[in-house]
């Protein structure tokens, strides 16, 4: 199996370690345009392939969940009431990173469908904000 040193931390790593990651949120709700800057998480779902362990959590995201997005997704405003907010869950999942013994910064580690030009953008923004 080819393993590979993370050029952040100097972690080695094998192929097959690598996360798939979607992010849920609650779209565009009162906006003419639909943007990044509009959406609020919702929700971050992750599988480490290796091993099948998932991550997975609601997260309160201080907007509205429009019914339009609840009839896609269906995570409604009742389901992340009581949610911890996204900086609360994005600690939780590095340590959920970590115990499987990948470097937390390896963005190379992550895959997800429109991960460059949404989720993890997305992810960064809200994380800094």
């Amino acid at each position: 199996m080819q393993t590979n040193r993370c050029d952040l931390c100097g972690t080695m790593t094998s192929a097959d370690e690598y996360f798939v990651i979607d992010l849920e949120t609650n779209g565009c709700p009162g906006s003419s345009s639909c943007d990044r800057k509009h959406h609020r998480i919702v929700q971050i779902a992750v599988l480490f392939v290796k091993t099948g362990s998932l991550f997975s959590s609601l997260v309160k995201p201080g907007a509205w969940i429009p019914s339009s997005s609840t009839a896609i997704h269906r995570i409604s405003n009742e389901d992340v009431r009581d949610a911890s907010e996204l900086g609360e869950v994005m600690q939780e999942f590095r340590s959920w990173v970590e115990g499987q013994g990948i470097c937390y910064d390896d963005p190379l580690r992550f895959v997800a469908h429109n991960a460059y030009g949404f989720d993890l953008p997305l992810l960064r923004e809200r994380c800094i904000a």
